[in-house]
């Protein structure tokens, strides 16, 4: 008998997962490459689901999409899907909510983000244990900064805050954070190649494996040196510490902000794979990594 059965958990849950079109999605990706941008998304949100429905406290899980290819993917699975009717996300997971009411009015409401590849059934089982019998829960990041999953007993307490600073305000509107527990995978979500790298390090689901390893993408940075750039096509090279000179594109700075490099400064750059490989993002030094 399962830990949880023996802890009398009773209560099960219907899951709400939205998942946007892959032409739009995960835009912080866009530096590794635009299809493998897409390709990630798509795995990161098959992984998601595959771990929602292997959970043992969780009896449907609904996903929210207009994205077709998406869609048949995740039917296939084994997860409902339903169009998305609103561009506001909560908007949606409301939709959401009153749909998965109406099929099964049993079912207490979840909400769980679609890049979480690292997640394993256990770590959401563990926080529905954990959460708030009679109010809503939720789950924060990893920077303790955003929410990655919400629980509510019913439809009339489900009111999810998703968006900038989520962990603010799901405690500004009452909700119980649920802490204490060891949970790395629920609270990884991936939103650029900083985050890609940690999800790996904790171990992702066999789609975000698959991809990233046949994208050959070496996704550990290296240091180099700048040793040309030209301001006007914001394209340049670099000198890695090696001895290996690689040249970059104007879209290897794209997010950074950056609108001038020096030669001789320190930058940090992420390349492909293959031989030889190709600069495709470079960040000062000195600058945050994302």
């Amino acid at each position: 008998m399962s830990a949880l059965h023996e802890s009398g958990a009773r209560d099960r849950y219907a899951v709400l997962v939205p998942v946007k079109p892959l032409s739009s999605a995960k835009s912080r990706l866009a530096r590794l490459g635009d299809d493998l941008r897409r390709d990630l998304a798509a795995a990161f949100a098959m992984d998601t689901v595959s771990a929602l429905l292997d959970c043992e406290l969780v009896d449907r899980v609904l996903v929210v999409t207009d994205d077709h290819v998406v869609a048949r993917a995740l039917l296939d699975v084994g997860a409902d899907v339903i169009p998305d009717g609103t561009s506001d996300l909560n908007g949606t997971l409301l939709q959401a909510a009153a749909e998965t009411h109406r099929r099964d009015p049993s079912l207490r409401l979840a909400a769980v983000c679609a890049d979480l590849p690292a997640l394993r059934p256990t770590e959401l089982d563990t926080a529905l244990v954990a959460a708030d019998a009679h109010r809503m829960s939720f789950v924060a990041d990893h920077d303790g900064v955003g929410t990655t999953a919400v629980t509510a007993p019913d439809l009339e307490r489900f009111r999810p805050r998703f968006g900038q600073g989520s962990r603010r305000e799901h405690l500004a509107a009452g909700a119980v954070e649920i802490d204490g527990i060891d949970v790395p995978g629920l609270r990884r979500d991936v939103d650029d190649p900083d985050d890609l790298r940690e999800a790996l390090r904790l171990g992702v689901g066999p789609r975000t494996t698959a991809v990233a390893t046949l994208a050959g993408r070496r996704l550990a940075a290296v240091q180099a040196t700048v040793s040309a750039f030209d301001p006007d096509t914001r394209e340049g090279r670099v000198l890695l510490d090696d001895g290996l000179e690689l040249g970059f594109p104007a879209s290897a700075l794209a997010g950074t902000g950056l609108r001038l490099l020096r030669p001789g400064q320190r930058v940090r750059v992420e390349t492909t794979g293959g031989s030889p490989p190709r600069a495709v993002a470079v960040q000062i030094l000195t600058l945050p990594s994302s």
